[in-house]
C-alpha cells in the first residue's frame, strides 16, 4: 500500500506539475503547492471513508472493565482513543464476570439514552449498583452508558466502526487503512478532482474522477448486508 508521501508524489506526477515532487512532507510551507497536495490527499481519504460509516474493514472490537458505581463511560474509559468511534454496534455488546471468565458471558440489551437516564438516574436506582443489563450511547461525549449502574468486576466487550478521522494520515510513512485488494490510486483520483478544480485543469479532473469512481464503486462490496448500526 502506498504511503502518504508516495500518494502525494503520484499526485504531483499525474497532474504534470513542473519541478520535483516533495521528498518529505515535514516542514512544508503553509500555502505552498506541496502543502496543498498533501492536504488534498489527506482530505480525499477522509472523504472516501465518510461516504459510508460502516465499511467492513473499519470494524473493530473493544473491551473494558466496569468502574465501581459508574454508569457512564468515555471512549477512553472504554479502552479507546477519544474520537476513534464513528459507529457503536450496540447489538454486539455483552458482559461477563471478570473473575469467572467468559463462561459467565451474557448479552447486553440496547437502551436509548433518555430511557436510560429516566430509569437509572432516577430515585433509588441512582444508588442501586448491580450487574449490567443494558448499554446505550451517551450523546454528550459519544461514549457509552450502562444500566443498571454497575459495580466493579465486570468485563464489557463489543464492536464499533472507526471514525473517518480516527487514523487520519499525517506523516510520510502513514498508509491508509485500505485493504490491499483495492488500488489506492482512487485516493489520488479524489485529490486530482480537487487539483483540477483549483487549477482549472480539466484533464486531471476527468482522469481523477474516473479513478475515484472506480474505487468508490468497488468499495460497495465492503458494506454489510443488512446494515444494523447507530451512526453518531
Amino acid at each position: 500500500m502506498r504511503t502518504l508521501l508516495q500518494l502525494v508524489q503520484r499526485l504531483h506526477a499525474e497532474c504534470a506539475i513542473p519541478g520535483d515532487p516533495p521528498s518529505t512532507l515535514a516542514g512544508l510551507a503553509a500555502g505552498s503547492e506541496a502543502q496543498r497536495l498533501k492536504d488534498w490527499i489527506i482530505d480525499a481519504w477522509v472523504e472516501i471513508l465518510e461516504l459510508h460509516p460502516d465499511y467492513k474493514f473499519r470494524r473493530r472490537s473493544c473491551s473494558f472493565t466496569t468502574i465501581n458505581q459508574q454508569g457512564t463511560y468515555t471512549q477512553v474509559e472504554c479502552g479507546l482513543t477519544d474520537g476513534s468511534v464513528g459507529v457503536w454496534l450496540l447489538d454486539t455488546f455483552r458482559y461477563y464476570i471478570t473473575a469467572s471468565g467468559t463462561a459467565s458471558e451474557q448479552h447486553l440489551g440496547e437502551i436509548n439514552y433518555d430511557v436510560w437516564r429516566n430509569e437509572y438516574l432516577f430515585g433509588a436506582n441512582r444508588t442501586h449498583y448491580t450487574q449490567p443489563l443494558v448499554v446505550g450511547q451517551n450523546p454528550s461525549n459519544d461514549g457509552l452508558v450502562i444500566g443498571p449502574i454497575p459495580t466493579s468486576g465486570y468485563t464489557i466487550i463489543g464492536d464499533y466502526y472507526l471514525a473517518p478521522t480516527a487514523d487520519r494520515l499525517a506523516l510520510d510513512a502513514d498508509v491508509p487503512g485500505l485493504p490491499e485488494k483495492y488500488d489506492s490510486l482512487g485516493i489520488v483520483g479524489k485529490a486530482m478532482i480537487e487539483y483540477g478544480g483549483f487549477e482549472a485543469a480539466n484533464d486531471a479532473y476527468q482522469r481523477g474522477l474516473a479513478w475515484y469512481q472506480k474505487l468508490v464503486n468497488r468499495l460497495e462490496r465492503e458494506l454489510p448486508r443488512p446494515t444494523l448500526c447507530l451512526e453518531l
